[in-house]
């Protein structure tokens, strides 16, 4: 699901090494032909075609990560407005009159209504005995938390610092992967993110 992003960050990544590696070669070739002003000229008409190159480079492949974001985000919300089936409510009321429900009871509620988004987190609720899941308003906030840190990825000077390896590399992208796919295929017992110590890197 978020391989895209993957792609486009590497993608990134080629092309930044690459334009550096041609304008490096490109001033050193011209330095051995001109010095003052000319060597002056053509070592801005190199960098302003290398600034150019990364500037096409970050705009095509942020604008992807984003639309691939945005697209989670439409369908989460498809996801969360699927109504809760309407012998819900009389079953989950039911099993409260029970003072001990056993656990074949709650793991027939359970697996009868798991992949309901709002029949889910109500039996977690009720239960408190099963691990809640994400809410429809962390992965929002997930998703603006990945744009925040993909800008700063994209727009940095420097593609090889820690961050954008980070990002490209780490275990960032595919935690969150897992967390929006266990999600938007309604697997909601599987939709925590795995180490959200990561967040912060």
């Amino acid at each position: 699901m978020l391989e895209g992003i993957t792609i486009a960050l590497k993608t990134h990544y080629d092309t930044a090494i690459e334009a550096k590696e041609i304008l490096e070669d490109a001033i050193a070739k011209i330095g051995e032909k001109y010095i003052s002003a000319k060597y002056a000229e053509m070592t801005g008409e190199a960098k302003d075609i290398y600034n150019k190159a990364l500037d096409e480079s970050r705009q095509k492949n942020y604008d992807t990560c984003i639309q691939i974001l945005d697209q989670i985000k439409e369908q989460a919300e498809q996801v969360v407005s699927v109504p809760v089936p309407t012998e819900f409510v009389s079953r989950l009321e039911a099993l409260k009159l029970i003072k001990e429900p056993t656990e074949k009871e709650i793991e027939s509620l359970v697996e009868t209504y798991k992949n309901n988004y709002f029949a889910y987190r109500s039996i977690c609720d009720f239960l408190n005995v099963l691990e809640k899941p994400v809410t429809i308003d962390e992965i929002k906030e997930y998703i603006v938390y990945i744009k925040t840190n993909l800008y700063i990825c994209f727009y940095s000077d420097n593609v090889q610092w820690y961050h954008y390896r980070n990002w490209m590399e780490g275990t960032l992208i595919p935690n969150y992967d897992q967390l929006f796919t266990a999600f938007l295929e309604g697997r909601f017992e599987e939709a925590f993110l795995k180490d959200e110590q990561n967040e912060t890197e």
